[in-house]
């Protein structure tokens, strides 16, 4: 079903699993893979509405206890890290609790921050001489986005099915807006020498590249994929979450990536 496709691209469960809103790091990167990241992260110690609390009241604990967990967490599920500086953490507005800190690396390609599964970043040599960096957005990969078997559908069950996802999709439309419009990764790479080809990256005013993802631009493409119905038509034919992710990555991104 399309509903499984959209539900494994959809981060909102993801989100609110994790509790973590947004993301914002500076990654200070040497020729030989080393360096630093200032980073600031934004949890969700209490609720944002009042349906969004049917969904995590269960989970709630006492924001002290829980921002201490997360920090504890940073260090014990991280990698790679030779030093941390500044770890702190405090309560903000709405619920939320900001960590702040830098954590500083010998190799950024072992480096594997928050109990994430793999490093995000590879650092390495090009064929010319120069050197390449490779952003993986591995928070936007579910196992949905694997291939998976195309469906046999006739053209009267393809239509009820669309029908049924749409209406889904409404029935939840206010509260992902509100859940969506706090999503933020942020992440600027600060490299070595002069910039050359970007892909998916945007150069910076002091000579960086930036990653940028907002969630109600993503939110936005997905809404947009379901009303186009040749390629909402095609999604469930083809039964295949890579088919959506890489519209929603073109979409948000003008590319599919790599990055």
């Amino acid at each position: 079903m399309i509903r499984s496709i959209f539900a494994g691209i959809c981060m909102a469960g993801t989100f609110v699993a994790v509790g973590c809103l947004e993301t914002i790091e500076t990654f200070t990167i040497n020729p030989d893979g080393s360096g630093k990241v200032l980073f600031k992260r934004t949890v969700l110690d209490d609720v944002v509405t009042s349906e969004f609390e049917k969904r995590v009241r269960a989970e709630k604990n006492d924001p002290a206890s829980k921002a201490e967990k997360t920090v504890d967490n940073i260090i014990s599920g991280s990698k790679g890290v030779d030093a941390w500086v500044d770890l702190s953490y405090k309560k903000i507005e709405a619920g939320r609790i900001s960590i702040t800190g830098m954590a500083y690396f010998r190799d950024v390609n072992k480096l594997v921050l928050f109990g994430d599964k793999k490093s995000d970043i590879k650092w390495s040599k090009s064929d010319k001489g120069g050197m390449v960096l490779e952003y993986e957005c591995t928070f936007l990969e579910t196992p949905e986005t694997q291939e998976s078997t195309p469906k046999k559908l006739t053209d009267e069950e393809i239509t009820a099915e669309l029908k049924k996802e749409r209406e889904n999709f409404q029935q939840q439309k206010e509260m992902n807006h509100v859940l969506y419009g706090l999503l933020k990764t942020d992440i600027m790479f600060m490299l070595p020498g002069k910039i050359g080809e970007i892909n998916g990256l945007t150069k910076t005013p002091n000579g960086g590249v930036r990653f940028l993802f907002e969630g109600k631009k993503y939110l936005d493409a997905v809404e947009k994929m379901l009303a186009d119905d040749k390629l909402a038509t095609e999604a469930i034919r083809k039964n295949n979450g890579q088919f959506v992710r890489d519209y929603i990555m073109q979409e948000v991104f003008g590319t599919k990536g790599p990055f």
